[in-house]
């Protein structure tokens, strides 16, 4: 977005399926003759801007049930780099951001499954404690 050149670290799956994309997108620039240099392009050549992305994923979404945006995608990766044990420093330079704080409360909010363990470890222990206690 600020025109700035970074390297990120890419993951096999991703590689795989922008290998897959890059002979496609290949077609639609030398059939229209745009020559753009945008990674997602529409039918005709043109980059697809965020609010047609948002259009196509809530139609993907919707067949399978789901709500399903940019922002959602982005939490998605944020919470799997989460689950494999990411660290939060590595997280905020993989999405991006200026500090992990950033992170930390755009995409990281109480997670439901952390929530359900947590109440649950509290059931446990307060179980154990009143047993204790008789």
């Amino acid at each position: 977005p600020n025109g700035k050149v970074e390297w990120r670290p890419m993951s096999g799956s991703v590689r795989k399926a922008l290998d897959e994309w890059m002979p496609v997108r290949s077609e639609i620039v030398a059939a229209t003759g745009t020559g753009c240099c945008a990674l997602m392009l529409s039918r005709k050549g043109t980059p697809v801007a965020p609010n047609q992305m948002n259009r196509v994923l809530d139609t993907v979404g919707r067949r399978a049930g789901v709500k399903v945006t940019l922002h959602s995608l982005r939490r998605l990766f944020a919470v799997t780099m989460d689950d494999a044990g990411t660290d939060l420093e590595t997280m905020a330079r993989m999405m991006r951001h200026n500090s992990p704080e950033t992170t930390m409360q755009c995409y990281l909010k109480a997670d439901p499954r952390k929530m359900e363990a947590a109440s649950s470890a509290v059931d446990r222990l307060m179980a154990a404690r009143r047993t204790y206690y008789i």
